[in-house]
């Protein structure tokens, strides 16, 4: 699968190492990519919003590359990050071995500082959605765009329950560590089947990336006891719900939420309501599962590309926000935006009454 437009580089900060890609990066030195302290960005996109893009459970920065390249072409202005959370893909694990969701979101947040971006349109699919949320209680962003969001579900789909044996203490990361050892072409399969509306559209490239990420996971176990660790960590927000609803409370910048019909981890009925209570931007894409950006990175990158214009071009002109906290009216104004697979709904507003999640 050729990358070339999306290279990365590894990134020294107070909190570890990490790989982090970007496109258009100049003379592809780190200090290129970086900004001054007072978060101003060197380069082409100084002027130009600055995304930055958070994998999921068992992903890395690859996962956005298929979108990036579909962004480039609708609007090249566009400076695209995306890092490999600590322990996942080729970023270092953590000096003190913590993978939970909080110590993902002070990651992210440390990754920010040093690179210099100031305010980022942040995009997270999955167990990055989790995590993102987190970072927005942290630090200033500029809107949050939520893929298929893994937040607190008190009935989650069956096929969430097929990772619970990763996440027992000791024999987890033995039995995952296991199966990757064992049958690699399995696995992809599996996680096709459990992450795509249909398997039968993913290509051999993608395919054959899939299983290079299973077999360099089997022979670094960091990258085992990141995944089991983090999977923890994920299991028990499900179980304090109530954190949820306080950190939803606390956005107050625009929100986009997208999410596949066929999701098979993620009810879309849920995401749905967690878009409602945050007065959220909602897309429902048929035919597609877990990871949109992958299996409809056309779609994606219209309704991102025109989520992040609309808001920064409110920025710099100093409109009202989309988030309106004050006003509490609907927030996404680009109602029956069109695209080949998808459609945007207004949220509701935060003064109507909300349905319970």
């Amino acid at each position: 699968m050729d990358v070339a437009h999306f290279p990365g580089t590894w990134l020294q900060t107070t909190a570890g190492t990490f790989f982090v890609r970007r496109n258009d990066p100049g003379d592809g030195r780190p200090d290129a990519w970086r900004g001054d302290p007072d978060g101003q960005r060197n380069g082409l996109h100084d002027t130009s919003p600055a995304l930055l893009f958070v994998h999921g459970l068992g992903g890395d920065s690859l996962d956005w590359a298929d979108l990036v390249a579909v962004l480039a072409d609708r609007d090249p202005e566009l400076a695209c990050y995306a890092v490999d959370l600590p322990g996942f893909g080729a970023s270092l694990p953590p000096p003190d071995a913590d993978v939970s969701l909080d110590a993902h979101a002070r990651a992210l947040d440390c990754c920010i500082e040093v690179l210099g971006l100031g305010p980022v349109h942040l995009v997270a699919n999955s167990m990055g959605a989790a995590i993102a949320v987190r970072l927005v209680a942290r630090r200033p962003v500029a809107s949050l765009t939520l893929i298929c969001p893994a937040l607190p579900d008190p009935r989650p789909p069956r096929g969430s329950w097929q990772l619970l044996p990763a996440a027992f203490p000791l024999i987890g990361p033995r039995l995952v560590a296991a199966g990757l050892r064992a049958d690699p072409d399995w696995i992809v399969e599996q996680a096709l089947r459990l992450c795509y509306g249909d398997p039968g559209r993913v290509g051999r490239d993608r395919r054959e990336l899939l299983r290079d990420v299973v077999q360099r996971r089997a022979t670094a176990p960091h990258g085992v006891d990141a995944y089991c660790g983090s999977l923890r960590s994920l299991i028990a927000s499900y179980l304090r719900p109530w954190r949820l609803w306080r950190e939803l409370a606390a956005v107050r910048v625009p929100v986009l939420v997208i999410q596949g019909e066929r999701d098979r981890l993620v009810r879309p009925r849920r995401s749905r309501r967690i878009a409602d209570r945050m007065r959220a931007g909602f897309a429902l894409l048929p035919d597609v599962g877990h990871v949109p950006q992958l299996e409809a990175p056309e779609v994606v990158a219209d309704l991102l590309a025109s989520f992040v214009r609309e808001t920064w071009g409110r920025e710099r002109t100093g409109e009202e926000s989309w988030a309106g906290a004050a006003a509490g009216d609907a927030t996404y104004p680009a109602e029956g935006m069109p695209g080949p697979r998808g459609t945007v709904e207004p949220s509701a507003s935060r003064g109507a009454p909300q349905q319970p999640l």
